[in-house]
């Protein structure tokens, strides 16, 4: 947490600075809104802090304001605006060891039809958080059950790229026996955290997943490929992957697996039998296993 109060103006970290060690250290997202209360979050609850470094109603929280924001974003892109224009207009600005920060606001399409951001109105900094046994669950199922092809779902904030994170580090150094070759693709750099292990493990970062995966495919003989959030752009990646034998384990979010199945790309995937184990992550850093053939029973 300390790493990321460098890049909070002075009065929104003394805020945060003067909470205990406890709070902090389940902090998941740090969120500046002009004009509207400084607050963060802790799982799906939001908290916000008064003018004397308190929690308190949302009535009586630290009004952000534009001048807070545009400080937060020049310190997000080390003065450099423009060095991040591209992940910008993607709606994210990368950081360090794992962390991101989301934005949005006010965009501009020019003549030639690219949309630019002219104007920066709320800023949400994600915590990373590593929690190396939180795979341990699922990688009980693997043993019982052999490694298989794994759709996580999850609401955000509720910890599925932590598992995803930790889900790698525990094959690649051996979790299920021999070590297994493991690929992350890992477009908005948040999945990787170098240093996380020392295990067999291969990063793509920074470029779009579907062609990550196909490179990854081609060219490092991946046992498992890792991915957080995909979407309908990446099935047929997904599917081809699959075809040279390669287990792939990703992500969405969705609130619970009914509301997954009603997205078409992913009823398609899971009636084509691409996936054949299902994790659905609940409050509180917990989560349900279940196979292919449980599906029904849900």
């Amino acid at each position: 947490m300390d790493s990321l109060l460098k890049y909070l103006p002075l009065r929104l970290s003394r805020a945060l600075a003067h909470q205990s060690d406890s709070f902090l250290s389940r902090i998941t997202e740090i969120r500046l809104r002009d004009s509207l209360p400084f607050s963060v979050c802790i799982g799906s609850e939001s908290f916000t802090l008064d003018e004397n470094n308190e929690l308190s109603s949302l009535s009586d929280g630290i009004i952000t304001t534009s001048e807070d924001v545009a400080e937060c974003l020049e310190r997000l892109c080390s003065s450099s605006l423009y060095s991040f224009e591209e992940t910008i207009k993607n709606g994210f600005i990368p950081l360090e060891r794992g962390c991101r920060a989301g934005v949005c606001g006010e965009f501009t399409l020019s003549e030639s039809g690219v949309l630019t951001p002219s104007r920066i109105t709320a800023i949400n900094i994600r915590v990373m958080h590593l929690k190396r046994e939180f795979g341990k669950k699922l990688c009980l199922h693997y043993r019982k059950n052999g490694l298989s092809d794994t759709l996580v779902i999850s609401p955000p904030s509720f910890g599925k790229t932590t598992l995803l994170r930790s889900v790698a580090t525990l094959l690649c150094e051996g979790e299920l026996g021999a070590p297994l070759k493991t690929a992350i693709v890992d477009e908005r750099r948040e999945l990787y955290v170098k240093g996380m292990t020392r295990g067999l493990i291969d990063v793509i970062s920074g470029c779009p997943k579907g062609y990550a995966i196909e490179l990854m495919t081609r060219t490092m003989s991946p046992d498992a490929i890792i991915c957080d959030e995909i979407s309908a752009n990446e099935c047929e990646a997904i599917k081809n992957s699959r075809g040279s034998g390669i287990v792939f384990i990703a992500s969405i979010h969705s609130s619970s697996l009914k509301q997954a199945l009603s997205r078409p790309f992913v009823r398609s995937l899971i009636l084509e039998g691409v996936f054949e184990t299902f994790v659905v992550i609940k409050k509180d850093y917990s989560y349900d296993v279940f196979s292919a053939d449980e599906l029904k029973k849900i």
